[in-house]
């Protein structure tokens, strides 16, 4: 089996690999027995009684133990588990030619709650194997979780960009003119199924979002628009996910586009969960973030943009797992911006997708409020495309509610 490179060879092998990371001891394994130790400083160790007889079998396997730090340990029980794992997936999974050989090298990965176990048999040498043992540290946990976020968000369904780099959507919003780049919130009231139902039929995207127009004063870029909130996509899922897309303008007039990621901790409400419909979610747009621990995450980074949304989702985890739960999301953009004014927060409704059919959607804002401060309705100001049917009511302190059709 090649050498790896301890932390790299993880995170690409298991996210190629696509292998589910665990909640860092979902699997429980046995402690009983004897347990192994890295030394300290050496990054390889094999066991010196590494000929163990497993499961029964005349088997030889080299156990290499792989730690980046000193007195890391594994138990035995755990290599052995590991092992009888690998032997029912190379029963079930590999092929074999017509005398019983295998054909090709068998691999195997297990990702446990504190290490990761790569097992390999070659068909030339079936009854001789190797197993290496990598232990992790919290770092590395940490940093497999974050790039598992990023791989989450990346298999994500493409969605229609709104109305910040899709100027054919149909949309309404309400504008705050304001130089401060400090946070602004909302109430949003989704939509329930029934009112949403006909424009999902008519393979339209809806959304219910909030954000902010901003600029500069370094030389990178000149200006930025920010949509953060809500999208309904999928009637067969029947829930709202969270999405970012911030397009920046560089200095020479280039657009770059991004749609951000999930913290690693704050995305079960993503994949096949959602916030359900008729509920109200609350959310926050940051346009300079300035903690390294969101909500208690344990991440962020000063300067990037943020958005938070918390409310009731369909099930307790990204899985689908559970009943109806509380659960807040929180996403970040990849880009460091430093973004240094706001010329203006927005509320919108919009609706995008390809369908072309009448379809609509009711965007019902709350609690409108900028730096913790409910907004006057005097400072409300009101804008569409102009090309379908808009009506703005129910208006008042930090109150509004807008109502789209596309014709």
């Amino acid at each position: 089996m090649k050498k790896r490179t301890l932390l790299a060879m993880i995170l690409s092998l298991v996210m190629c690999l696509g292998i589910a990371m665990p909640a860092w001891a979902a699997e429980e394994t046995n402690s009983d027995g004897c347990s192994i130790k890295a030394g300290a400083n050496e990054t390889s160790k094999v066991l010196e009684d590494a000929n163990i007889n497993l499961n029964g079998e005349n088997k030889q396997v080299m156990v290499n133990i792989v730690s980046s730090t000193a007195d890391k340990e594994v138990q035995q029980s755990d290599i052995i588990n590991a092992y009888n794992k690998a032997m029912t997936s190379y029963r079930n999974d590999m092929h074999f030619d017509s005398n019983g050989k295998p054909e090709g090298t068998f691999n195997y990965t297990l990702v446990g709650a504190d290490e990761i176990f790569f097992y390999e048999q070659t068909a030339d040498s079936p009854m001789q194997a190797e197993m290496d043992v990598v232990l992790l540290t919290e770092d590395d946990k940490m940093e497999m979780q974050k790039m598992y976020a990023q791989k989450l968000l990346n298999e994500m369904p493409m969605i229609e960009m709104p109305f910040a780099t899709n100027s054919v959507s149909y949309h309404a919003r309400m504008e705050i003119y304001n130089s401060t780049v400090n946070p602004s919130q909302c109430v949003i009231t989704l939509p329930d199924s029934a009112t949403i139902s006909a424009a999902t039929a008519s393979s339209s995207n809806l959304y219910i979002y909030s954000g902010f127009s901003g600029g500069f004063s370094a030389d990178a870029f000149s200006k930025l628009e920010a949509d953060l909130g809500l999208v309904y996509q999928n009637p067969d899922t029947d829930v709202w996910k969270c999405f970012m897309t911030i397009t920046a303008t560089k200095a020479n007039g280039k657009k770059v586009t991004e749609k951000g990621i999930f913290l690693p901790n704050r995305q079960e409400a993503t994949y096949m969960n959602g916030y359900m419909p008729g509920q109200d979610i609350t959310i926050v747009c940051v346009p300079n973030n300035q903690s390294v621990d969101i909500d208690n995450s344990g991440w962020g980074s000063k300067g990037s943009i943020v958005l938070k949304a918390y409310g009731l989702a369909r099930y307790a985890d990204r899985n689908g797992n559970g009943g109806p739960t509380q659960l807040t999301s929180i996403m970040e953009s990849n880009t460091v911006y430093n973004l240094e004014s706001v010329n203006y927060h927005k509320w919108v409704t919009a609706i995008g997708g390809s369908g072309t059919a009448p379809a609509y959607n009711v965007g019902i804002f709350n609690k409108i409020a900028i730096n913790n401060q409910i907004q006057n309705s005097s400072k409300f100001e009101y804008s569409d495309d102009g090309d379908g049917e808009y009506n703005y009511y129910n208006i008042g302190n930090g109150t509004v509610s807008m109502y789209i059709k596309r014709q």
